[in-house]
């Protein structure tokens, strides 16, 4: 008798556990669907913006491009470096 109360107290904890698990990976998927559609919706300001920051830069790096490959400027750094 007393085994038989120990065989249904470990089933249905059992029971218990498998559900509990299934009630989170639930959970998990429903929170990653929540968080990625969110994501969605501020990354559109922030990708348009760094794409700006990102144009900028290379303008930047095109600009001193320009100046260091100059031969002018070339000259310039040797005649420094000989004083």
């Amino acid at each position: 008798m007393e085994n038989d109360y120990a065989l249904m107290a470990v089933i249905t904890v059992f029971v218990i556990c498998v559900s509990a698990s299934e009630m989170f990976k639930i959970w998990m998927k429903s929170r990653a669907t929540q968080i990625t559609s969110g994501i969605g919706k501020a990354d559109k300001s922030q990708v348009e913006q760094l794409a700006t920051e990102n144009a900028q830069l290379k303008e930047r790096i095109a600009t001193l491009e320009k100046i260091v490959t100059d031969s002018a400027y070339q000259l310039d750094q040797e005649i420094k470096s000989l004083r």
